[in-house]
């Protein structure tokens, strides 16, 4: 990074980008139907299943010939569980809009 001036700065985005390499290790996509306010970095929560994710990716499918309609793929990251105590479950972080 050109940026970079001194080691302090040097230090945090080397911690930035290792929590970034470190959470796309468990990346899963997940299809939807056709959801046009799904934004890379939103926190997306999947309350029938418990689990909630950062979205990275997101991509819009539309087909109106053959009669596929509308779709949309998502790339998650960092999944988590939500709710409820037990092992497992992380505490603390924002619960996103449910889907």
């Amino acid at each position: 990074m050109d940026t970079i001036t001194g080691a302090r700065q040097e230090f945090f985005f080397a911690v930035n980008r290792f929590c970034l390499n470190w959470a796309s290790q468990w990346t899963a996509p997940v299809r939807l139907t056709f959801m046009p306010e799904l934004w890379p970095g939103m926190l997306a929560l999947f309350p029938t299943y418990g689990i909630q994710c950062y979205v990275s990716e997101v991509t819009h499918t539309f087909d109106l010939h053959e009669g596929a309609g509308f779709s949309t793929e998502v790339s998650g990251i960092a999944w988590s569980t939500i709710g409820g105590s037990g092992a497992g479950v992380v505490r603390g972080l924002p619960k996103g809009a449910s889907l």
